[in-house]
């Protein structure tokens, strides 16, 4: 009788490991095809990102020179790979938001969307409209 619970409980372990598995292999599946229906999608619906000339204009920094000077509000990890930063890792600042990332990954995200990742405000800075101050600007009219 105990051999029996045994092997119900062993068989049932192995179940459960193999349903894990599968699940796993499927994930790493979905997560290694991903990328590229992005792209397609991307090409296909005519959405661009920016130009790379745009790109080499935003700052690059070293995360050390980062830390050193900024107070501790600074993120630890790029928010598109995850990863956290390393003293000697290569940082791109987007200038308007002020957020940052690994180079490399806010560089292949900005080819594809023109939008920071975090904030989804464009790193483009707009052309300032002048608007007249009503003060100096307004005319009096009379109706009769």
């Amino acid at each position: 009788m105990a051999i029996t619970f045994a092997l119900a409980i062993i068989f049932v372990i192995l179940i459960i490991v193999f349903a894990c598995a599968r699940l796993q292999q499927g994930v790493l599946i979905r997560r290694q095809t991903t990328p590229h229906v992005v792209q397609e999608s991307v090409r296909i619906g005519g959405q661009t990102g920016l130009d790379e000339n745009i790109l080499h204009g935003f700052p690059k920094l070293l995360y050390s020179e980062v830390r050193k000077g900024t107070s501790s509000s600074i993120s630890s990890s790029c928010s598109i790979c995850l990863a956290d930063y390393n003293e000697t890792d290569m940082l791109r600042l987007l200038p308007d938001c002020g957020h940052i990332y690994h180079l490399s990954c806010v560089d292949s995200w900005l080819k594809l969307h023109s939008s920071c990742p975090i904030c989804r405000n464009s790193p483009i800075r707009a052309p300032c409209s002048i608007v007249p101050s009503t003060t100096e600007d307004v005319t009096m009219v009379q109706v009769v």
